[in-house]
């Protein structure tokens, strides 16, 4: 209900639950998530051989192409990545596509690292 943006106070409301459990659940799956993205970031590390890497900063935007309605919509995501390699060194990349992992393993593929 919240990735479909209501907020705490109506999920509350909806569930007929307190506040303060809605947020206890935001909390502990925010926490997982972070826990995962350390991973990743570890196992990306490894794999490209960038112990130097502070941090890797991700965005989406959505565009349209022609057109944007019905059957002719055309979908287009720009994911852009800003990996911060230490020293003041950063590389920027940008893939565009759809939304998914795919292009999002583009964007993150061996060009950033080069």
């Amino acid at each position: 209900m919240l990735g479909e943006g209501m907020s705490i106070s109506a999920v509350s409301r909806v569930l007929g639950i307190p506040e303060g459990t809605v947020s206890c659940w935001l909390y502990r799956e925010g926490k997982k998530l972070l826990e995962e993205n350390e991973k990743k970031l570890r196992k990306l590390r490894k794999e490209k051989g960038l112990k130097g890497v502070k941090s890797i900063s991700l965005d989406e935007m959505w565009t349209y192409v022609e057109a944007r309605k019905g059957d002719k919509r055309n979908s287009c995501w720009i994911w852009t990545a800003v990996v911060d390699v230490g020293e003041g060194e950063k590389i920027v990349t940008f893939e565009v596509g759809k939304r998914d992992e795919e292009t999002f393993l583009k964007a993150m593929g061996e060009d950033t690292f080069c």
